[in-house]
């Protein structure tokens, strides 16, 4: 899912694109966090191949909402929907945003904090 974002060009991997969490001294970050999906999607019955379905937040902190809300918002546009995405040892079968992009609130510091939630359908390399 980070590569997706990065491939669209709103992020950048280690810089300001970031898995799991952010760092405390990096102040603007998208952040995808894995959580909880349903089980693989069995192609014809076949219990070896399979579209793993994974969902994945995806977080905006900006110092700025309004600079928060318009990445999320062009996250959003980029993701959803996404259709047959290659990745390196995968493929995006597909993406679908679980609802839009919507304010959590400020952090500690005063940061901003969008989030959106997605399915992703991944086919694994011999999938």
């Amino acid at each position: 899912m980070a590569a997706a974002i990065e491939i669209s060009q709103l992020a950048v991997i280690g810089t300001s694109l970031f898995i799991g969490e952010a760092p405390v001294m990096v102040e603007d970050v998208v952040v995808v966090i894995e959580y909880a999906g349903l089980g693989p999607l069995r192609v014809y019955g076949n219990h070896s191949q399979g579209i793993d379905r994974s969902r994945v937040q995806v977080l905006v902190r900006r110092k700025a909402a309004a600079a928060a809300d318009l990445l999320a918002w062009e996250i959003y546009r980029a993701l959803d929907r996404m259709r047959n995405a290659g990745l390196p040892g995968a493929r995006i079968v597909a993406i679908e945003a679980l609802g839009t992009p919507a304010f959590l609130g400020r952090d500690d510091r005063g940061f901003a904090q969008y989030v959106c939630n997605y399915e992703v359908g991944i086919a694994r390399e011999g999938s």
